[in-house]
């Protein structure tokens, strides 16, 4: 009964582990707006579109929580500023004002 037991907890944690989110990186992008609301989230419009593999709703919108992630929304805002190319890692989704889009969780400038 115990051997059954772990057994049957093993599969549903690795069953939970896969359904979670898909995430993934967009290859290089222009940034093209910034909005930085008083909640903490910035909403970063891209350029061009992207995948959506988390299906957050959104191909030219990231949101990024900066409270969390400050060091990312200055690279952010280094590389708009500096006409730069960015390439994110997304993972999740993030609610603001009530546009649902892909959360940055890694931020590269090239």
């Amino acid at each position: 009964m115990k051997k059954n037991t772990i057994f049957a907890s093993f599969i549903l944690l690795t069953f939970c582990h896969f359904q979670a989110v898909a995430g993934g990186g967009t290859g290089w992008l222009n940034v093209t707006q910034i909005y930085a609301y008083s909640s903490g989230v910035v909403r970063v419009f891209v350029s061009p579109a992207h995948t959506d593999p988390d299906n957050c709703g959104s191909t030219s919108v990231f949101h990024i929580a900066v409270d969390a992630n400050k060091n990312m929304y200055a690279a952010i805002l280094t590389a708009f500023t500096a006409n730069k190319t960015v390439s994110f890692y997304i993972s999740g989704c993030l609610t603001e004002s009530g546009t649902n889009a892909p959360k940055i969780t890694r931020v590269a400038i090239k």
